[in-house]
């Protein structure tokens, strides 16, 4: 995933210029060279075990996975492992200053006995505090009470305040949000194969917000698989897919104050697909319940609901509760029937056509119909892979731009070459094109006076026809596509002294079509024979 916080990076470069760099090598005790560090010091940590709990420090940056000499970094190279006994990291209190670990596993974390926080096993965040390129794994808890957020958990930040840029957080358990709760912001993350014994397997956000994140293969024994979003937030660009729930497979939206302004929340161009409910109550919910009533200034905008079901079985609606109550409910594509709103109805006959990473195939309906208004309301100008977002006329609905691609049609003589798309025909000259991925046509080439097409080119190599028809296949690079002719003799050649060659090539008919039959087997008519030692055309009679 493409990291996203060098501003952060270089905020604590320039601050640490004048500050001490402290090492720490395999085999010594972290905690105590964090302990000794000051305000703006950065703590280079060597790939290795740790073994503990461990405690952040006010200003103190810590990095992990270097090397022996401290000159280069392996991804998460650096294990934090509690072994079972208690917090893995701990922000003991709100810091003044921002305060970041970068680039560690942290793991093993199991949290026995009730903390008054109720936050996270593995990493518990207060204000200013930070985790970035983390491997958050294997974090749980085992007391009665609740345990919010099982990988990482968050209190006292606000929809500013970003915890956790760029982390995977997977195989993770606690009573709301699997992976994590958030109050402030988690970024550019990934949740998978987390569990939550109440509501949201992956990300629990309560009056929080998640950008650009993929939410997977997560499952909650009540609601919310993938996401629960409780009182208001923002879930934006996000990724929510085969999550499973006993209530709401994918996301659930509940408000506790439901008429108040500030009590919804905005969802903004999400995928929400392929999530499974277990209950039979209440089917509609398979894939969203939104719970907001009469909140004029929130949006649910742009957003994909397709694909979710009730045990496996296809329902007549995906998405419950009171969409009505959005102050805008714009250009959302939904499978099924939706009460009260207008929306881009989803069938098996008008299915989103999607592809293997979740984008749109350029024949689907729903490529390039989003609505531009969103662009102001996403974070940053990338998609939720980070592809530059609008690459068409208009942004695309969901998590997911379609990517474009580029083709390159190289200087052709004696001749023309074409696209034919569906029944439309689109001349080609000699430039570059920009084509959608997965964009496929049937290739046109058409000779001039006295030539015959000798061969179509694409990337350089014979393109051959099927049946008589050249296509170009599913663009899914950059390409270049040309064609070469060839001139027809105008007297014909005799029969006899074309079965007398050696070493046919091919066999065109006027019209530059491939025969596929020997001299000796055409039918009347005029063809071109392309041999080693030239090219004839020839009249059968």
């Amino acid at each position: 995933m493409k990291k996203l916080y060098f501003l952060a990076l270089s905020i604590f470069a320039s601050a640490s210029l004048m500050a001490t760099q402290v090492q720490v090598k395999a085999g010594d005790n972290l905690q105590v060279a964090v302990e000794a560090a000051n305000s703006g010091d950065t703590v280079l940590v060597q790939a290795g075990t740790y073994e503990g709990n461990f405690t952040m420090k006010d200003g103190v940056y810590v990095s992990g996975g270097w090397n022996e000499d401290f000159t280069a970094q392996t991804e998460h190279a650096s294990i934090l492992d509690a072994k079972a006994n208690g917090r893995v990291l701990n922000q003991s209190a709100n810091f003044e200053t921002l305060t970041i670990w970068d680039n560690f596993t942290i793991q093993n974390g199991k949290l026995t006995a009730i903390q008054s926080d109720k936050l996270g096993s593995g990493v518990a965040l207060m204000k200013k505090g930070r985790v970035i390129n983390c491997l958050i794994q294997n974090n749980t808890f085992d007391y009665s009470g609740d345990c919010m957020g099982g990988g990482l958990g968050q209190e006292t930040g606000d929809k500013n305040d970003t915890c956790a840029i760029n982390c995977v957080v997977r195989n993770n358990k606690a009573t709301h949000g699997g992976g994590v709760r958030i109050r402030g912001v988690i970024l550019n993350s990934l949740a998978e194969k987390n569990t939550s014994t109440n509501n949201g397997g992956g990300i629990y956000l309560q009056a929080g917000a998640a950008y650009n994140c993929v939410i997977v293969n997560n499952t909650s024994n009540s609601g919310g698989g993938g996401v629960d979003m409780f009182n208001s937030g923002y879930l934006v660009n996000c990724l929510v897919a085969n999550n499973t729930a006993g209530n709401v497979g994918g996301l659930s939206m509940r408000s506790n104050n439901r008429e108040t302004a500030d009590s919804g929340s905005d969802i903004i161009n999400c995928t929400i697909v392929n999530n499974t409910q277990k209950n039979t109550n209440n089917p509609q919910f398979c894939g969203v319940r939104l719970d907001v009533r009469k909140n004029p200034n929130h949006v649910f905008i742009n957003n994909v609901v397709y694909g979710n079901t009730v045990n496996g079985e296809v329902q007549s609606q995906e998405l419950g509760g009171y969409p009505q109550g959005y102050g805008k409910f714009l250009n959302n594509a939904i499978a099924g029937t939706t009460a009260n709103v207008e929306y881009i109805q989803l069938s098996a006959e008008n299915a989103p056509q999607f592809n293997e990473d979740y984008s749109f195939a350029w024949s689907s309906p729903l490529y390039n119909a989003g609505n531009n208004d969103a662009i102001d309301l996403l974070v940053g100008d990338k998609d939720v892979y980070g592809n530059v977002r609008k690459q068409g006329e208009n942004i695309d609905l969901g998590a997911v731009e379609h990517t474009v691609h580029t083709l390159t049609v190289a200087a052709v003589e004696n001749g023309t070459l074409a696209l034919k798309v569906l029944e439309q025909t689109m001349p080609l000259e000699a430039k570059a094109y920009e084509v959608p991925a997965g964009f496929t046509a049937t290739i046109l080439a058409t000779p001039a006076e006295k030539y015959a097409l000798e061969s179509i080119l694409l990337n350089g190599s014979v393109l051959a026809a099927v049946e008589d028809v050249y296509t170009l296949p599913a663009v899914q690079s950059n390409v270049t596509l040309g064609a070469t002719f060839v001139s027809i003799p105008d007297t014909p050649t005799a029969l006899e002294n074309i079965m007398d060659m050696s070493n046919v090539v091919a066999v065109y008919d006027l019209l530059g079509h491939q025969v596929n039959a020997t001299p000796a087997n055409l039918t009347s008519g005029l063809y071109i024979v392309v041999t080693t030692q030239g090219t004839h055309k020839i009249s059968i009679k």
